[in-house]
């Protein structure tokens, strides 16, 4: 529904809101285990903004993660990181870093 006309709309859909993009991003960024923090500066509700281009490339990462299948979030609490096979690096100490270096793996293959 993003993107399209108004008058392709019929008017009984309720269209997606920024606001509801807002809550689903927000909700992601708990599952994968950003810092309350970091989800303020994302909500805007955090005066400080000079941090907010680390705060982003965390979301980033996140939204990565989804895109790769390593990050599931509307999956069980215990499915939200996907196993990963052949992991390359046992370096990794919390399910967040994991999806990243498994986005790294994948930008290596080219």
């Amino acid at each position: 529904m993003l993107g399209l006309p108004i008058e392709i709309l019929r008017r009984t859909e309720i269209g997606v809101t920024g606001h509801s993009l807002k809550a689903t991003g927000l909700s992601w960024a708990i599952k994968f285990g950003i810092l309350e923090y970091d989800r303020a500066v994302l909500g805007r509700h955090a005066s400080s903004t000079s941090s907010a281009t680390a705060t982003v490339k965390k979301f980033q990462n996140a939204l990565l993660a989804v895109f790769n299948k390593t990050f599931r979030p509307d999956a069980p609490r215990s499915q939200y990181f996907a196993e990963e096979t052949n992991t390359k690096s046992d370096a990794a100490q919390c399910p967040a870093e994991e999806a990243v270096i498994a986005k790294s793996e994948l930008v290596g293959q080219g």
